[in-house]
């Protein structure tokens, strides 16, 4: 299709511009369904005059004509549905374009993944695990509008961040590998501080799981094939690597990455600590 191709396209122009056609249709439509929601739940004059008792929402929809399901269904009627129905199939390239080599596409992807996620037109768990990655992003401003995703997502699905944590973990692994952020990044910094902060802190229950998993990462027993699959995308630098040798080279480098990034979380508490060496050591 031809979105499709505008999305895909070598171009960034090209891309840059679609991204921003297409946040412009969803603002637009949203700036509508709100107009018509207020309409729909804006009291009657007249009503209003007879009676001192303000009127419920239905009463007033009542009154004017407009119907409950008018109202409920604002934002399902035929300008809405013609947009949800053109990008519902494109879910997985946008979500791809968040990780894209250039930083004005990834901070315009997420702009539009904010929409999206807004009006539930993606799916929250697969798009997670792609903003949790943009923490090794070299680029400020997008981690912080990442991380804000993240927080709001968090707050309607206490649950996600746990769903999505691993993956978007070897996420960060493959954003570190592609360069993205080697040379601006300190190498004091903690990638994985400000979720660990945000997320695993406020929650014990998440924090315990996420220490668990983490520790288990370096078990080769239970999680060699699994964390393979994981990073199968990655592209290593290494050419001279034997195909064989590559998927174990990737596992030491994943756990190399993996140990200088737990070492650099602000543990707030001796018992965090003690819970990961625990975990590393059984």
């Amino acid at each position: 299709s031809f979105l499709r191709r505008s999305l895909s396209s070598q171009n960034q122009s090209v891309v840059g511009v679609t991204i921003e056609a297409l946040c412009m249709m969803l603002e637009a439509d949203e700036a509508r369904i709100r107009k018509q929601r207020q309409r729909a739940a804006r009291p009657s004059v007249l009503s209003v005059k007879k009676s001192t008792t303000m009127m419920t929402p239905v009463e007033a929809l009542r009154a004017q004509g407009v119907s409950y399901i008018d109202q409920v269904s604002a934002d399902q009627t035929p300008e809405s549905g013609m947009i949800i129905g053109a990008l519902q199939p494109h879910q997985d390239q946008i979500e791809t374009l968040l990780w894209h080599d250039a930083s004005p596409i990834r901070e315009a992807t997420l702009r539009l993944v904010t929409l999206l996620l807004r009006r539930g037109i993606i799916n929250p768990i697969t798009c997670s695990k792609r903003l949790i990655a943009l923490q090794a992003d070299e680029s400020e401003k997008i981690r912080q509008i990442s991380l804000s995703l993240l927080v709001q997502e968090h707050l309607k699905r206490p649950d996600l961040i746990s769903i999505a944590v691993v993956e978007g973990v070897a996420g960060c692994f493959y954003i570190k590998r592609r360069k993205l952020s080697h040379h601006r990044i300190r190498k004091d910094d903690s990638i994985l501080g400000d979720l660990y902060i945000h997320f695993m802190r406020e929650n014990p229950r998440l924090e315990t799981r996420f220490l668990r998993v983490m520790a288990n990462a370096f078990d080769d027993r239970q999680h060699r094939q699994n964390l393979h699959t994981l990073l199968q995308t990655a592209k290593l630098k290494e050419t001279v690597v034997a195909d064989e040798l590559r998927p174990l080279v990737l596992r030491v480098l994943f756990l190399r990455f993996l140990a200088v990034e737990m070492s650099k979380i602000p543990f707030g508490f001796t018992d965090e600590v003690l819970m990961l060496i625990h975990g590393l050591s059984s």
